[in-house]
């Protein structure tokens, strides 16, 4: 197994920590890792001496990836060996595109007419020529006329409109939970019209054929000259919220979209995972992996401490992107997306962007309530839950102290397990997950907050992230 850092690209300490954690896994696996650090341009020569039957693991920043896909540029090594980004969408953000039924067959009947897009650019702000660029080809469209609009109700009406302010597509460019593809859904099924004429209006998501040349799924692409990068992921692997009609096929691909060159700023440095393990060892040894990388995420969040962060005032952008990813990446543990959850809650009461992050938590209680069957809303159904799901072992009835102190004992639980031996390590770890149930058993939501008595003399009050916390390190530990 042959693992090559880019020297160089990783500098952030949290990518770092997340190197160190996911070599330790596959360490652990009884894998021979065989670690080196080289230059980009360097790892690219070792790849030509690579066998399509060796496992290769290549860890950097979206830079380095670029720069292996440029010198692969019309050689195919990157594609022979089957290398493809684990990560994705810790890189890149979704462009979900949204077309009426019956825009697709007018499209092909008239292929000297310019295609019409009308997009919402929350996340990034991709300039129209680039949204053109990524489109164009992807969509056989010899013309494109590309513009913002940045009201949900607008680009709905103008999807359904029949005269020349009609869009052909509609185009929304947001990180989930997105309130403006909420919104933009739930205005198109307010105006769409009923009877006759819906069928023909009826929206669906605009998805890609994975199986076919040039959309394979977890591949980087640039276009624009390096302008913009995208990958094309498989859509039931990485999709958040239940789409109902707009449902796409379960083999097909939708589109995501990395920090665009012309974005303010430079392009946050994420860790990015290029492997060909799903070749070379299958499917389900990727997935494995991939369940592995999300329990990581969690453990960098704090033991770099950029957690504690979100109620100090410093910054700590990051956060809910791992705790996203974590909860994509393993839907079958839902204290992932309770982690995700609480940090919403958590964020809702600091006062930038408050009730944004409020929206953004009933959002996600909903879309939980219906796909994991977790009642959030419903505070005695969800510790009714909580007792059902955590069962944690030796859990005492009772623990002396209020809820900030129960909550501080937690923490502390953890870090003196990070240190232990593997049996002291759990013992730790199981007295926290003990500490936490007993708090949430109060019925108090994550919040911050200053000052006071009782739980208000915390700086935080965050149990789902801690409760997700114990559970992956009970899971990296070990049995």
């Amino acid at each position: 197994m042959y693992w090559y850092t880019i020297r160089g690209e990783v500098q952030d300490p949290m990518a770092v920590r997340i190197e160190r954690l996911i070599s330790g896994l596959l360490t652990d696996t009884g894998s021979r890792v065989v670690p080196r650090q080289l230059p980009a341009s360097e790892v690219y020569g070792e790849l030509r001496r690579r066998r399509p039957t060796d496992s290769i693991f290549i860890f950097g920043n979206l830079a380095a990836m670029e720069g292996l896909t440029a010198q692969d540029a019309g050689a195919g090594r990157l594609s022979a060996l089957g290398l493809e980004v684990l990560n994705p969408r810790v890189a890149s953000v979704p462009f979900h595109i949204i077309v009426r039924a019956d825009t697709v067959a007018e499209l092909a009947a008239t292929r000297s007419e310019a295609v019409r897009l009308g997009y919402a650019s929350v996340a990034h702000d991709l300039q129209e020529t680039d949204v053109q660029d990524l489109l164009r080809p992807l969509l056989g469209a010899p013309k494109m006329d590309a513009v913002k609009i940045n009201s949900p109700a607008l680009l709905a009406r103008r999807l359904l409109a029949d005269d020349s302010s009609r869009i052909h597509f509609a185009g929304v460019y947001d990180e989930e939970p997105s309130l403006f593809l909420d919104r933009f859904l739930a205005a198109y099924n307010r105006e769409r019209p009923k009877g006759q004429t819906e069928k023909a209006k009826l929206a669906r998501l605009l998805v890609f054929p994975t199986g076919q040349s040039g959309f394979e799924p977890n591949q980087l692409r640039t276009v624009g000259g390096g302008a913009l990068d995208y990958i094309i992921l498989r859509h039931e692997d990485y999709k958040f919220y239940d789409y109902g009609e707009f449902e796409a096929p379960t083999d097909s691909g939708m589109i995501t979209v990395a920090r665009p060159a012309s974005a303010a700023g430079s392009a946050p440095e994420v860790p990015v995972l290029l492997t060909n393990v799903a070749r070379t060892r299958g499917r389900d040894a990727a997935a494995r992996l991939l369940r592995g990388l999300s329990d990581v995420y969690l453990a960098t969040l704090f033991e770099n401490q950029s957690y504690a962060n979100r109620c100090s005032g410093r910054p700590a952008p990051m956060h809910k992107t791992y705790l996203l990813n974590a909860h994509l990446t393993d839907r079958t543990d839902p204290f992932k997306g309770l982690g995700l959850w609480g940090h919403l809650l958590l964020m809702r009461t600091v006062e930038k962007d408050g009730a944004r992050y409020g929206e953004q938590a009933r959002l996600v209680e909903d879309i939980f309530e219906r796909q994991l069957m977790i009642p959030a809303s419903n505070p005695e159904r969800l510790l009714a839950w909580l007792a059902q799901a955590v069962r944690p072992r030796n859990v005492r009835e009772s623990f002396s102290g209020d809820i900030s102190n129960l909550y501080h004992r937690a923490v502390g639980e953890i870090r003196l397990a990070l240190p232990a031996s593997a049996q002291q390590r759990r013992e730790h770890l199981e007295e926290a997950r003990a500490l936490l149930v007993a708090a949430m058993r109060e019925g108090v939501l994550p919040k911050c907050a200053q000052g006071g008595r009782g739980l208000w003399s915390a700086n935080d009050y965050d149990p789902y992230f801690h409760l997700a916390l114990v559970e992956s390190y009970l899971r990296i530990s070990g049995p």
